[in-house]
């Protein structure tokens, strides 16, 4: 179910769920990966990109409640 709802928000351009892999932090670093990510993506955690989420979903939902 979560990624059926990632995937719905993500095909909507919902911020934070199309967010690309490889500016995602791993746990093993990877020499390619500068090579890869965009140059005006910083990295971030796995846990911060998930935190972006829940708070775009918490923004969304007051947005529209009524």
């Amino acid at each position: 179910m979560n990624d059926a709802m990632t995937a719905e928000l993500k095909s909507l351009g919902v911020p934070f769920f199309g967010t690309l892999p490889e500016c995602i932090k791993t746990t093993t670093p990877d020499d390619n990966v500068a090579n890869v990510r965009p140059k005006w993506s910083p990295l971030i955690s796995p846990e911060a990109h998930r935190e972006l989420q829940r708070r775009m979903i918490s923004h969304l939902e007051d947005m529209y409640k009524d």
